[in-house]
């Protein structure tokens, strides 16, 4: 396999427009970078393709494992992968061109440009759709709740229909950062709606054609076929619990926020446009990794479908992407002009492939003095016991910090234990790697913890109270929460029934789903019913619950009485 990606390689380094011949594959960081990275090799398992672009010169492009298991066609350079959420930065970027032309006001109000969505009392800005600070929930965790399954066909009009009938926000538009697919999906309309183009359209016209993106393009027709395209897969158990692959299946055509198709070594031709524009001028490429702002002065670290990191100590611009079995990163490191492109076709973490391949070509950078994270140390046993404890997000599932041994694991219903790893301020994370998010103890005059502090960018904090007693009703209580409960904005109704001693919500086409008790009038499941509050009347009989799932808060199921034909 490895002979003839070679020949291919040589083919596509000597022919491809836009970038030059590339470098001499034998030098050392070579071979270190393929020895990281052959493990992921081999002609019964899917895998990656990893490129690398300096100077506008494709310096590595290569390809380990199948793109295709069933007809033993390897990964290679030129597979067309779907890159999930990688395809935000080239919405945004369309938006940013508009802009640029006088055609898009990022302050305006969506309804300017969107006049069938609904009128909220408050003003959602374009610019809150692109920093995702709009409180707009997000439409997978509505068709989810609504009933569809992950692997059904989704459609852009479908995505239309959804939120044009929503009837709230999860919170005031500017306040918060909250990731969100529903706004990327929005500005892919208002691209249309301005120019009277599909996006696919604009962008071919606009950015693909000019940077000789010859096999990139947004992925509009679930059906279509697709040249040299990756298939996702994942591994399950098997006979006797052997691991096997299996397809993971993606059916959307949604736009926007996913739907880009795209090969590697496209994508270093648009790595490089950061550093040497052909598309958009370079005030216009500054501003797509500008921080996001809140009403309150805060910074949000997403700039238009864009974000600034640390890669193994060198600033970088980058973005993720995760669909089906699908995973995608582009990160561009300015001051070097290098790009690195990894997209593989099973879950692989290329967040952290990124930094051990920068590591080794670009060695260990050094951050700013005061901007570095602290260093990683191991948690003592009296720091693990303070910490060990149940937290109530206000949003979200109960939280269990447990002791296993000296180690303290994160538990959260319907996930694996994760260890997590403390730094020499006192903070800790999950992983090792503070990509999103991090914690700090919170403390009472008597050093007793009572809560916690999730930072999940610079400026950002939400506290998490810690819970003294958790919640454990009888079946006589558990009875107050049987019923129907429905809810228009996702067309579904919900049946709570006492399943072997315990609360299990189900409905006409979804699994259904045991809920846990966590504190009074509570219970936390599977997604999308992350975590289920009833509401009382004043006489306290229950006559709704709200679901948070996610990335929707707050979404209200009125209880359906048995002569409601609703």
């Amino acid at each position: 396999m490895k002979l003839k990606l070679a020949i291919i390689l040589w083919l596509i380094c000597g022919l491809s427009p836009g970038l030059s011949a590339c470098a001499d594959p034998g030098e050392a960081w070579r071979q270190d970078v393929d020895s990281l990275l052959e493990v992921f090799d081999g002609d019964d398992r899917p895998g990656l393709v990893v490129a690398i672009e300096r100077n506008g010169e494709v310096v590595f492009a290569e390809g380990y494992g199948m793109a295709d298991l069933e007809h033993g066609i390897p990964i290679t350079p030129e597979s067309v992968f779907h890159v999930a959420s990688v395809s935000k930065q080239f919405t945004a970027f369309s938006i940013a061109l508009l802009e640029e032309e006088g055609r898009v006001d990022a302050d305006a109000d969506i309804r300017t440009y969107l006049a069938f969505m609904p009128d909220y009392g408050v003003v959602v800005r374009v610019r809150h759709l692109i920093h995702h600070t709009s409180g707009l929930r997000s439409f997978g965790d509505l068709f989810v709740l609504g009933g569809h399954d992950m692997e059904d066909s989704w459609h852009h009009g479908q995505v239309l229909n959804l939120l044009r009938r929503q009837t709230g926000l999860d919170f005031q538009p500017g306040t918060e950062h909250s990731y969100n697919n529903s706004g990327y999906a929005l500005l892919a309309e208002i691209v249309s709606s301005v120019t009277g183009q599909s996006l696919r359209e604009f962008t071919r016209e606009r950015i693909f054609e000019p940077l000789s993106m010859d096999h990139t393009f947004v992925g509009d027709e679930t059906g279509e076929i697709i040249p040299g395209r990756a298939l996702a897969y994942v591994q399950i158990p098997g006979v006797n619990g052997a691991p096997e692959w299996q397809r993971s299946l993606l059916n959307f055509d949604t736009i926007g926020s996913t739907g880009l198709k795209t090969t590697a070594l496209d994508l270093l031709k648009w790595g490089h446009n950061f550093s040497e524009p052909t598309v958009g001028t370079p005030e216009l490429i500054e501003k797509l990794s500008q921080p996001g702002q809140l009403e309150n002065g805060a910074l949000v670290n997403y700039g238009y479908g864009l974000a600034v990191w640390t890669v193994a100590g060198h600033r970088a611009i980058r973005h993720s992407g995760s669909e089906a079995g699908y995973r995608a990163v582009i990160t561009h490191f300015p001051e070097s002009d290098v790009t690195i492109v990894m997209l593989a076709n099973t879950p692989i973490d290329l967040g952290g492939l990124t930094e051990d391949v920068a590591q080794i070509y670009l060695g260990e950078g050094h951050e700013p003095e005061g901007e570095g994270d602290p260093a990683i140390v191991q948690g003592n046993l009296e720091q693990i016991e303070a910490i060990t404890g149940v937290y109530q997000p206000e949003f979200g599932r109960m939280i269990s910090l447990e002791n296993q041994s000296g180690r303290l694991t994160w538990n959260v219903e319907s996930w694996e234990p994760v260890e997590l790893v403390f730094r020499e301020d006192g903070s800790f994370e999950q992983g090792g790697r503070r990509y999103w998010e991090y914690f700090t103890p919170v403390f009472d005059a008597s050093r007793n913890v009572t809560g916690l502090t999730q930072h999940t960018d610079p400026d950002m904090t939400v506290f998490i109270p810690r819970v003294d007693t958790v919640w454990h009703p009888g079946p006589a209580e558990l009875e107050a929460f049987t019923g129907d409960f429905y809810c228009a904005d996702v067309d579904q109704t919900y049946s709570f029934s006492i399943v072997d001693g315990q609360l299990v919500a189900s409905s006409l086409w979804s699994d259904p789903v045991v809920l846990k008790p966590s504190i009074s009038d509570r219970f936390d499941g599977a997604w999308p019913l992350n975590s289920v509050v009833f509401d009382r009347d004043d006489e306290g009989m229950v006559m709704g619950l709200h679901v948070h799932s996610g990335r929707v808060r707050n979404m209200w199921f009125e209880k359906v009485s048995a002569d409601d034909p609703s």
